[in-house]
């Protein structure tokens, strides 16, 4: 299974790189504060952990050809909800930064990293699933955690890469409308290519 472990550290790297855009998209119409960013966090951590707990939930029940097609469908559901969130949120985050400030940019945090998180982090516990099917069937018996360490260590890896690459390439070279299709791009292209291989 390590053949998707370069998945797993661009996935890593789009989680984070999408929180760093929100940030980007949505200080035009909630501004920077200590709740904005309170919004954008909790917003993320919790819905990692929805992931995360979703993900595990299905790798217990699912056999092992059907932990590998939903491990490459979740990016293509998270570039699918990141395009419709990038489509809708300019129409959107006006009236929402009208209504409330804490609650709109909450509402907006949401829209944004909601779908893609949830899809991105489940990937992580289908991956240990992947693995923990291939050794019950003869592979490789060494990781008595079913790689879980090596999973969660590569994603996290990929997370500072996602940082470094949003803050030093794509914000300033890039409007955020453009940058977070190309995040969205480049998760496809790399789904398109495993499908492939």
């Amino acid at each position: 299974m390590r053949k998707y472990e370069y998945l797993i550290f661009a996935t890593g790297a789009a989680t984070l790189a999408l929180e760093v855009l929100a940030s980007r998209i949505m200080t035009p119409y909630f501004g920077v504060s200590l709740y904005i960013w309170t919004g954008i966090l909790s917003i993320t951590l919790a819905f990692l952990a929805l992931g995360y707990h979703l993900g595990g939930s299905i790798s217990r029940r699912a056999d092992r050809a059907s932990l590998e097609g939903l491990f490459l469908a979740a990016p293509v559901l998270s570039v699918i909800s990141i395009a419709i969130a990038a489509a809708v949120y300019p129409v959107l985050f006006p009236s929402l930064s009208q209504f409330n400030l804490i609650v709109g940019s909450f509402a907006g945090a949401t829209l944004l990293l909601a779908l893609p998180l949830i899809a991105l982090s489940a990937m992580n516990p289908l991956l240990i699933g992947l693995q923990r099917a291939h050794t019950e069937a003869g592979g490789d018996a060494s990781s008595g955690d079913a790689g879980a360490g090596r999973v969660f260590f590569i994603s996290t890896v990929g997370s500072v890469a996602g940082v470094l690459l949003t803050a030093f390439l794509f914000i300033p070279n890039m409007t955020n409308f453009r940058a977070v299709l190309t995040l969205a791009l480049v998760l496809c292209a790399l789904v398109a290519l495993y499908s492939l291989a």
